[in-house]
């Protein structure tokens, strides 16, 4: 018996244009609709020898999520209001969830959504990043 494997989809990345020299936070969806959306973190290191990529599901909208309880503290860490924050979770458009967990990651760090990051050299972010978009 054989299993969907997912075939991901570049959505949008809400980091910087140039990711491989300052990181970005990319958007991808599985094109089965098995999977659920995931978010690609990179956070480049400052003295050009590559850095750190997370990964993390965009699990759907729960009330009980870990981090709901400080969701008030999150958005005043981003300046937003924490309802704009509750309705981009709750949102059908994978671009304003992924936005609410920028923040949410921003403020938590990218450890809590992934322990086990996968250190990238220079060439390789170069190599992974290059045909990226905003």
């Amino acid at each position: 018996m054989s299993t969907n494997q997912p075939v991901w989809e570049f959505v949008c990345n809400l980091g910087d244009v140039n990711v491989a020299d300052h990181g970005g936070f990319i958007v991808y969806r599985d094109t089965t609709g098995v999977y659920s959306p995931e978010v690609e973190m990179y956070q480049a290191n400052d003295d050009e020898t590559g850095g750190m990529m997370y990964r993390f599901i965009l699990e759907p909208f729960s009330p009980d999520e870990w981090f709901m309880d400080k969701l008030a503290e999150v958005a005043s860490y981003v300046d937003r209001p924490t309802a704009d924050l509750l309705a981009d979770l709750q949102s059908a458009d994978i671009r304003r969830v992924a936005s609410a967990y920028q923040s949410i990651v921003s403020y938590f760090g990218p450890f809590e959504f992934d322990q086990y990051p996968v250190q990238l050299s220079e060439d390789a972010a170069q190599e992974r990043y290059a045909k990226v978009a905003r």
